[in-house]
């Protein structure tokens, strides 16, 4: 594999910034790429040529405020332009199917009443396993079984939306028999996406992989890391359509991650427990080091300087990124009634993902950092969230060396599921084995307050409860655990959060769920989304609404993303029914677009259709394939 093509990149600092990125030089680029999506329209030839009419540009592209001042001079149209009118509020005002999504009690997550499934891609027909959004927001990368990497484009502009649509159309059209018998959402009356969130057809496909890609990850300038059975490290950026590098290991490599502030440097992890730190500018590993287990999984700190391996056996192992030393290890055991006086805790069950947030510090004593841990800026603290095979996901606190919370209700006895947070950090989600993603509240302040409370209210619990004290003699100075192993143990656990809600999302195992970050909400506000156009419809200064849990992405062993998103706009779709009903109970058929058009189809899809008794059917009943915004 050829070195990094110097001429393409060239490395700039920020001098105000400690990290670097990369950028390309404009006569080396690609001139096949376009990267202004405000005046071209990104993606491949058969979608930038697609016959769509001007019909439907022009039906699309409507105002929704000319619209609503249409509906109030309803009475003073002719009856050709009410008929229009009342086509264009009833296509506006359609329901989706909701989803039920059941919660253990009153206590469980209340934002996602309104659910629904937007967009359904299937690329593949081989398990994907994992999805990452950009961080800015405008691409998710999935990849599986198959070995091949895709990247999707969130819809940015009116023209992807007027393609995404169209191909959508065109495609449930000619297959719509075959689909039918798979796709569960065409049994339920809408085989067609109501507010697509992604560009139909893959932005990139990679296809550099000759096994299964166990991992996959994003720097923040839109490079992509992704490690693969077939024991190579490959090197992409979203711009270019080959390969930039490859890495050759020693076994699977099972975890890659970017630096978090420097992406010049990566880490890797292989089942030969060989942890490795590379240069890719040097094109070589600057630090090697093993350690006693599988490794099954990796994280960073927020500052990068530590980071965390979970290995096979449920241990975890945090190391010092400069150098690969290891600080100190800690395992999670579950421990039950001993039936022998001799008897320990059983093995732990292998470690499937690991997060660390910097969150605000809910307890009231913090033990003495180990000499190698850099000091946590006052009132804050790491918040590690780890996943096992137990269907348990534990989130522990750094500063107080305790088990803070368990969440339970999902199934991972075998798979390598991984929870994730959104990202105002409000709520956990996470796939599971019995085809479902749960939701849970990340940290219920008034019950981990209360705990810590009850936990530390007297000077003898403080010492009962502490998962790693140091010696009597060490009471008074610095203690260093680099080289003690702590156990941190169910039982001590400060509260168990079962309170979750359930989506069925699948046929089948339900491999990975993400929330989308809150600019590709920005970014598909930008493109004449109908939610979002409803949501301002009435009252344009209204409070944004929450962008950070709108958009659920998910995956399963069928190789199908379903994409579920928010309908936060649905008492604006109540309140305008209610003012315009005499507008949508109109009926005029004298008066019909021509016959094959794109808009006599979405009529024939959307429009008012008479009953034996000639009743109307209520928008409630009309489920569109279509969203004109």
């Amino acid at each position: 594999m050829p070195p990094l093509d110097e001429k393409a990149y060239s490395l700039t600092t920020d001098s105000s910034a400690s990290d670097s990125y990369l950028r390309y030089n404009e006569k080396d680029r690609n001139p096949n790429i376009i990267l202004d999506t405000d005046q071209h329209l990104e993606g491949t030839d058969d979608t930038t040529l697609l016959p769509v009419e001007q019909t439907t540009l022009k039906t699309v592209s409507i105002k929704i405020e000319q619209l609503l001042q249409n509906c109030d001079n309803f009475d003073t149209l002719d009856p050709n332009a009410k008929s229009e009118v009342s086509n264009q509020l009833r296509q506006l005002l359609v329901e989706p199917k909701y989803l039920n999504g059941f919660r253990k009690n009153a206590a469980a997550p209340k934002a996602f009443k309104r659910l629904f499934r937007a967009q359904e891609i299937k690329d593949s027909n081989e398990p994907i396993t994992n999805i990452e959004f950009s961080p800015d927001g405008k691409y998710m990368a999935s990849s599986g079984d198959d070995g091949v990497l895709r990247v999707y484009k969130v819809i940015s502009n009116l023209i992807e939306r007027i393609n995404t649509e169209y191909l959508d159309h065109r495609e449930h059209s000619s297959t719509n028999q075959q689909i039918a018998s798979d796709n569960e959402s065409l049994k339920n009356g809408s085989s067609i996406h109501m507010a697509p969130v992604f560009y139909s057809k893959p932005y990139r496909v990679f296809e550099g992989h000759s096994a299964k890609i166990l991992s996959l990850n994003w720097s923040q300038n839109n490079f992509i890391l992704t490690g693969s059975m077939d024991r190579t490290v490959n090197l992409w950026h979203v711009d270019r359509d080959q390969v930039l590098d490859s890495y050759e290991l020693d076994d699977f490599v099972t975890s890659v991650k970017f630096h978090p502030t420097d992406d010049r440097f990566f880490l890797s992890a292989t089942l030969s427990k060989t942890l490795s730190f590379w240069s890719i500018l040097d094109r070589e590993a600057l630090y090697k080091t093993t350690v006693s287990d599988l490794i099954t999984a990796t994280c960073f700190s927020p500052n990068g300087e530590h980071l965390l391996v979970g290995t096979f056996s449920g241990k975890c192992i945090c190391l010092v990124t400069r150098g690969l030393d290891v600080a100190y290890e800690f395992d999670l055991k579950n421990y039950t009634k001993r039936r022998h006086a001799s008897s320990t805790g059983e093995s732990g069950s292998k470690i499937t993902g690991i997060t660390i947030h910097l969150a605000k510090n809910y307890s009231p004593i913090v033990v003495p950092s180990p000499a190698p841990v850099p000091h946590i800026p006052n009132g804050m603290d790491w918040k590690v969230i780890i996943a096992r095979n137990d269907s348990t996901i534990r989130m522990f606190s750094f500063n107080s060396r305790s088990l803070e919370v368990k969440y339970t209700g999902y199934t991972n006895s075998s798979s390598q599921i991984k929870p994730h947070l959104s990202e105002d950090t409000r709520y956990l989600i996470s796939g599971s084995e019995d085809h479902w993603f749960r939701i849970w509240h990340f940290i219920d302040r008034k019950k981990l307050t209360q705990a810590y409370k009850d936990r530390y209210k007297d000077k003898s619990g403080t010492k009962k409860y502490l998962l790693s004290q140091p010696k009597e003699a060490e009471k008074k100075r610095r203690f260093s655990i680099s080289s003690t192993l702590d156990t941190f143990k169910d039982g001590y656990c400060l509260y168990k959060e079962k309170n979750c809600i359930s989506f069925h999302a699948h046929h089948s195992q339900c491999n990975d769920a993400v929330f989308a970050p809150i600019e590709s909400s920005r970014i598909l506000e930008r493109s004449n989304d109908s939610i979002f156009l409803l949501y301002y419809a009435i009252d344009p200064k209204r409070p944004p609404p929450d962008l950070a849990s709108s958009i659920i992405v998910s995956t399963d062993n069928h190789g199908l993303i379903s994409v579920f998103r928010r309908d936060f706009a649905y008492n604006i779709k109540r309140e305008l029914h209610s003012k315009y009903s005499n507008v949508l109970n109109y009926n005029n058929s004298t008066t019909c677009p021509k016959e094959g058009s794109v808009i006599a189809s979405l009529i024939r899809k959307v429009g008012p259709s008479s009953s034996r008794h000639g009743r109307s059917r209520s928008v409630s009943q009309e489920r569109s394939t279509f969203s004109i915004t």
